[in-house]
């Protein structure tokens, strides 16, 4: 779980699913070139925790997207 900022980049260069808030304007953009290979939380918000909550409920009931997401991001 992170924000949106340059930790991405790493991450993705590593293969490393992850969960990601945007808590910043200038990071939508890096949000957006990710695309959809990773968990986006939304918006940081007070509440992100149920976000969270919901996003590792559905990881653990579907771990094959885990391993789909890792190989995506490191490409």
């Amino acid at each position: 779980i992170t924000a949106a900022g340059s930790s991405i980049w790493e991450f993705s260069y590593l293969g490393i699913p992850m969960m990601v808030t945007d808590i910043a304007d200038n990071q939508k953009g890096i949000v957006q070139a990710i695309g959809q290979d990773l968990f986006y939380l939304g918006e940081w918000h007070p509440r992100i925790g149920e976000t969270v909550i919901s996003s590792l409920n559905q990881i653990i009931n579907r771990p094959q997207e885990l391993q789909i997401m890792s190989h995506k991001i490191s490409q």
